[in-house]
């Protein structure tokens, strides 16, 4: 009697397919991804935004690729998913609204200023 075969996960079938000498590319950088590397399973639609969680729906990209994707660059989240998750939960919300209490303007003049002497 032969013993039940293991399911593999995600990453050993990706690795055994590096491993036959298939190129595999990531998607961000667009270079090879080699044996060794470290990699990351990504949603091209994100599931916080309703993206479903099956093989139709993901790819792999290395670590870093996918951190900056997740997070952004430098300083700023602009153009990351963390920024559109923001962006849909904030309208969906009913738009953009501040804490606290309001800036309280100065207004503006109501009678006609002086000419410059």
């Amino acid at each position: 009697m032969s013993a039940a075969r293991k399911r593999f996960s995600e990453r050993e079938i990706v690795t055994v397919l590096l491993q036959q000498g298939a190129l595999v590319y990531c998607p961000r950088c667009e270079e090879i991804i080699k044996l060794g590397d470290k990699l990351e399973r990504e949603h091209f639609h994100e599931l916080a935004l309703g993206g479903a969680d099956d093989p139709s729906n993901c790819f792999y990209s290395h670590a870093e690729c996918h951190a900056i994707a997740t997070n952004g660059t430098k300083a700023t989240t602009a153009g990351s998913s963390k920024h559109k998750i923001a962006k849909v939960k904030r309208i969906a919300a009913g738009g953009r609204k501040r804490k606290g209490r309001k800036i309280q303007s100065r207004g503006f003049a109501t009678h006609r200023p002086r000419p410059w002497r």
